[in-house]
């Protein structure tokens, strides 16, 4: 006997045709109308894929925008890196971890971490000899004739307002 409700089975285990409205998911081997947790339904198709075909290491995923995203990786160790379609374990030069995705430092940032509760980019690190100004952006030279003081590797704002130099 085939599979329950398709049209056309393969060698009896799996299902090439199903009803209109309907998908088949090769994990639970049923035809129905969402994909288990582990796959994704791929555009113009009425079968599910599993997310880690496309997504190396990713255990949740979706379709979003002819893009497979992955929401949630292998193992708690590993990190959503889009730009790549993978699950790394060190998200590399010129990115951070937010949360569970690789998330870009910014432009001429090398080292980076993130503010869980604000999102907020805490630069930790430039490239080559740039300084890290108090807005998390690299720059060539601390405007120092503009109220600004270097610290180390670090433009800071003068404290006193008003104040040119310091």
């Amino acid at each position: 006997p085939c599979i329950t409700q398709c049209l056309k089975c393969i060698n009896k285990i799996s299902c090439e045709k199903v009803p209109e409205g309907f998908i088949y998911d090769p994990f639970t081997n049923q035809i129905g109308t969402s994909c288990s947790q582990e796959f994704y339904l791929p555009i113009n198709s009425k079968t599910c894929e599993k997310c880690s075909v496309v997504f190396e290491n990713c255990k949740k995923c979706h379709l979003s925008d002819k893009t497979v995203i992955c929401d949630e990786c292998n193992d708690k160790t590993l990190y959503i890196k889009a730009i790549i379609l993978k699950c790394v374990s060190d998200c590399g030069t010129g990115y951070g971890i937010n949360i569970d995705k690789c998330q870009s430092c910014g432009e001429n940032a090398i080292l980076c971490t993130f503010n869980q509760t604000t999102g907020i980019t805490i630069v930790t690190k430039c490239n080559n000899s740039m300084i890290i100004m108090d807005d998390q952006s690299c720059v060539l030279s601390c405007p120092l004739e503009n109220g600004y003081y270097l610290d180390v590797q670090n433009c800071r704002k003068c404290i006193a307002s008003n104040c040119r130099l310091c």
